[in-house]
């Protein structure tokens, strides 16, 4: 498995896949990093923005929550048009969709 974002979090790693898929990396009494838990769905933003030049993702901390943030880009890989962000719950391991916005001309 090949994980391209992670962030620390409530002293574990949340790790995430260039697949999409959550895994959960722990230390182990040997101090061991294993991953302990796979999250139950790919997350990846809505198909018709995948589809077109790319974009970038970003985990975060917000406000005592992990966040992941995708930059889309439909035109041009050089200007954001587009903004998904998504949750984490923890207990389930499940991302939820938090919300969706357009953005005009964002130059990353």
């Amino acid at each position: 498995m090949r994980f391209g974002n992670g962030i620390w979090f409530q002293d574990r790693f949340y790790a995430l896949s260039v697949e999409g898929t959550l895994a959960v990396v722990e230390e182990d009494v040997n101090f061991d990093l294993r991953i302990t838990k796979l999250g139950k769905e790919r997350v990846v933003p809505d198909s018709d923005v995948a589809a077109t030049p790319g974009f970038r993702e970003c985990l975060v901390e917000s406000e005592g929550k992990v966040v992941l943030v995708f930059l889309c880009s439909t035109r041009s890989m050089e200007t954001v048009d587009h903004v998904e962000v998504y949750r984490l719950e923890l207990k389930e391991l499940a991302w939820v969709k938090a919300r969706s916005s357009v953005v005009s001309g964002l130059q990353c």
